[in-house]
């Protein structure tokens, strides 16, 4: 539960950021958020799903395919989130037409917002289908710190965007984009050492 408060937390950073910017970028970044907290969550359902099976095979041991499982299921999460991820940037504007019918201001920083968030979705995924691994494998400290370090991180590059720089929402939202992908590189990274109770070989097909 703790893991996924840090993961939603990365999002919801943004919003304490642009708070001196302005009331447009405000409303931008808190009206979308709430649709990326949905997005977070099915991911983070999906990912869970997924990791029984290869616990289910684990706890049988077969080892092999617990690993061919969660091949299948970093490829199942990472086509998915792509098909969400897609009509999200392609349709952005009669998305949050459709849910906000914000005006032009808002609605202006709310784009800027979802393209670069919505490019973070694979991300999320990856690092969601990875941690559920570490946590069907009896280490669930291991992406809990990962998480943790994901959200200092985007704080510090927050304050770096925001603050020092002064280029608004998009920048928050790069901040944002720049932290999933390093914890999904880093969960990545990690799952692919051998030594790991579950693991993925440089060859990912099924």
């Amino acid at each position: 539960m703790f893991e996924q408060v840090l993961t939603a937390l990365i999002g919801s950073v943004d919003t304490i950021m642009v708070t001196n910017i302005g009331l447009a970028s405000i409303s931008a970044v808190s009206l979308f958020d709430s649709l990326n907290l949905l997005i977070i969550n099915i991911f983070a359902a999906m990912a869970t799903g997924g990791a029984i099976i290869c616990a289910q095979y684990f706890e049988s041991n077969q080892k092999g395919k617990a690993n061919q499982a969660l091949k299948q299921l970093i490829f199942s999460v990472t086509l998915i989130s792509i098909l969400i991820t897609l009509p999200c940037i392609l349709f952005r504007r009669p998305l949050l037409s459709l849910i906000f019918g914000s005006e032009k201001n808002v609605m202006d920083n709310s784009l800027n917002y979802l393209f670069i968030t919505a490019l973070s979705y694979p991300f999320i995924a990856l690092y969601n289908a990875g941690a559920a691994s570490f946590r069907t494998s009896q280490n669930s400290r291991l992406p809990m710190v990962i998480a943790l370090g994901s959200n200092i991180l985007n704080i510090l590059e927050n304050f770096f965007f925001v603050f020092t720089l002064s280029l608004g929402v998009a920048q928050a939202a790069l901040s944002t984009l720049l932290s999933r992908i390093i914890s999904a590189l880093i969960i990545l990274i990690l799952l692919k050492q051998p030594k790991q109770n579950l693991y993925i070989d440089s060859c990912l097909s099924l």
